[in-house]
């Protein structure tokens, strides 16, 4: 509530996240009811920019029981694929 990084999330306070590829970006959070935290983004892997979503536990890790390794990545055109924005369903799907 004041500012600091909370030293028990992540890494020190940092949850760093590598998905697939070497440029990586997140452009949208959203934290569900359950405290665990939804990324949305993309990731470069072999030239082709996807779509790209990630849950997090409250403790910043990976929670494994979302997608495949935590991680979901969706090609959805041919090269240029960006996920802008997510939220959750009340029923949390």
């Amino acid at each position: 509530t004041n500012g600091t990084l909370d030293e028990w999330f992540g890494t020190g306070g940092i949850a760093s996240i590598d998905i697939d590829g070497a440029n990586e970006s997140c452009l949208d959070i959203h934290l569900a009811t359950t405290g665990k935290i939804l990324m949305v983004g993309s990731t470069v892997g072999t030239e082709k920019r996807n779509v790209a979503v990630v849950r997090l536990k409250t403790n910043g890790t990976l929670d494994w029981l979302f997608g495949i390794g935590s991680k979901i990545v969706v090609p959805i055109q041919l090269n240029s694929d960006y996920g802008h924005a997510v939220t959750q369903q009340t029923d949390e799907k």
